[in-house]
């Protein structure tokens, strides 16, 4: 595979599935824009207020928010308008597919 090939794609509930793996670029060091861009941390936050996770508060810009039901915290770090790191949006994710259960 040439160098000048790169995987645009990034798994995950907040990606579309890509139509083209591979594209091809001149600049393999600046990674090309994805088709959707990822959540925003109010938006995580959103959806843990909509699955009655109260924020228990926290630290600086950290926010502790904890289902009465759960054992295990979910800590979202960031400002309001900062985008969602794949961490983050794994560990809401997943509490919330926990809650279901």
């Amino acid at each position: 595979m040439s160098p000048d090939y790169f995987v645009t794609h990034v798994s995950g509930p907040y990606r579309q599935p890509p139509n083209k793996q591979l594209q091809r670029t001149g600049d393999t060091s600046r990674c090309c824009a994805l088709d959707r861009a990822a959540p925003k941390v109010r938006e995580l936050i959103a959806q843990l207020e909509q699955a009655v996770f109260p924020n228990r508060g926290g630290k600086g810009s950290h926010r502790n928010c904890v289902h009465p039901c759960l054992s295990k915290p979910v800590t979202i770090s960031g400002k309001l308008g900062d985008d969602a790191k794949q961490y983050q949006i794994r560990a809401v994710d997943s509490a919330i597919a926990e809650l279901k259960k």
